[in-house]
């Protein structure tokens, strides 16, 4: 499997550096010897049981590197898995905003993407659904980009210990941290002219296609997100928020109503386990450091 190759030739280099460090050192006059492993083009390959749908053959091809259909044992397994676990009924679809609830309960799929750009996957893959609170994580990471400097001094960074929308300041005047909707509320509030566009420019740099919004979604958290417009005035009365209650909770709405895959999802998941380069397309989306903020965050603070 390519994937193998792969980890085998980075191991061998890896072991060149390390036999390498135990070499006499050279002379002053020799030219020194550059040891760095230098990046190449990060291959990506899409691994399925069967051939793609035109639907997702299309979803696939909107990243810049261009992707090579394979089969391999691991997508095979991964469609035994999805065969076997797709009539699991155990559960309910979520209810909090209404327009949730009209998702198709029998979906059901999964991607694996490495940090060498191969992509595994099965099942209803392709099938969009609302990133919703996952987008925190995103947006808190555009925020650190674009102010590092000032996002601490508005939200922190310590667990609440309580429900994801529960009303809560720690004792600075602050959210606790940007995982609760509290906080997203302030971090949208604090984006650069609190332009939705950034964000969803940020994002789709993640999934390594242009995402968009879905509408309905939207529309149905607006319409009865009572509890997060009570929390953004909370905000505004603590003199933190930066934009308008009304702003501030269209821009939380919005981000929350994105469509992505499991694929596109499973690219970001990739893209913050390779410092912040998207490994099928190869750009820069966010910088090492916030990488670190981000992921610490999210495991503290969910």
């Amino acid at each position: 499997m390519k994937l193998f190759e792969t980890i085998n030739a980075r191991h061998e280099m890896n072991q060149q550096i390390i036999d390498a460090s135990k070499q006499p050192k050279r002379r002053s006059s020799e030219a020194p010897v550059d040891w760095a492993v230098k990046p190449s083009p990060p291959p990506a390959f899409i691994h399925v049981p069967t051939p793609l749908p035109s639907a997702a053959a299309t979803a696939t091809t909107t990243a810049t590197a261009t992707a090579t259909t394979t089969t391999s044992p691991l997508s095979t397994l991964l469609a035994n898995i999805i065969s076997k676990h797709r009539h699991n009924t155990h559960g309910k679809l979520a209810d909090y905003i209404p327009a949730l609830t009209r998702a198709n309960p029998n979906h059901c799929g999964v991607c694996i993407v490495t940090t060498t750009g191969e992509t595994y996957v099965a099942g209803d893959w392709d099938v969009e659904f609302t990133i919703q609170s996952i987008s925190k994580a995103l947006t808190y990471d555009l925020a650190l980009l674009q102010r590092k400097k000032d996002v601490l001094t508005k939200v922190g960074v310590e667990p609440s210990g309580e429900a994801f929308n529960s009303v809560k300041f720690d004792p600075q005047g602050r959210p606790p941290n940007p995982m609760v909707n509290i906080g997203a509320i302030q971090i949208a509030s604090m984006i650069d002219d609190n332009d939705f566009a950034r964000i969803l420019g940020h994002f789709s740099k993640y999934a390594g296609r242009q995402l968009r919004v879905d509408e309905e979604v939207c529309k149905s958290e607006t319409e009865t997100g009572f509890k997060n417009f009570a929390l953004a005035y909370l905000l505004k009365n603590q003199g933190i928020l930066e934009a308008s209650v009304e702003k501030s909770t269209s821009t939380y709405f919005r981000q929350c109503s994105v469509l992505i895959n499991s694929r596109d999802l499973a690219m970001i998941a990739a893209t913050f386990a390779n410092c912040g380069v998207n490994p099928v397309t190869g750009e820069i989306v966010t910088q090492s450091s916030n990488v670190t903020q981000v992921l610490s965050v999210m495991a503290t603070c969910g």
